[in-house]
């Protein structure tokens, strides 16, 4: 019988105190090791972590959430990169971008996605270990 996973969040932004808003959130939400990084360090820190999600800020431009997701899907580990928009529109974006998920800058809606996808990753690890037995 395997223990539960122990997941690794990484949440990348602009805003110091957002940041660490967002890790207390989702360390109280999932209990996962989460730590955090400025936009401009974060492919650095990707590269030399192993992360399960990284949760990314509206605050980065397009250009740098498309080479910080590269970087996550780079890893052996697959990281799932979760962006958040300030312009929530349901989810109906999901499908025209290359993220793994979307959703709101509310609270609420963060835990919601970031627990759903962690629970796919759990769900994935348990598949891929009992085929391996």
């Amino acid at each position: 019988m395997s223990a539960t996973p122990h997941f690794s969040i990484l949440c990348v932004g602009e805003d110091i105190a957002l940041l660490e808003t967002r890790a207390a959130l989702l360390l109280a939400a999932t209990g996962a090791d989460v730590r955090w990084s400025a936009t401009r360090d974060a492919v650095a820190t990707i590269e030399q972590g192993s992360f399960d999600m990284v949760v990314l800020c509206h605050s980065a431009g397009s250009e740098e959430a498309q080479r910080i997701y590269e970087a996550a899907h780079r890893r052996g580990t697959q990281a799932q990169v979760l962006r958040l928009t300030a312009f929530w529109d349901g989810g109906a974006s999901r499908a025209t971008t290359s993220f793994d998920a979307t959703t709101s800058v509310e609270p609420k809606a963060l835990i919601r996605a970031a627990t759903a996808l962690l629970r796919e990753r759990a769900e994935d690890a348990a598949k891929q270990e009992g085929v391996h037995r």
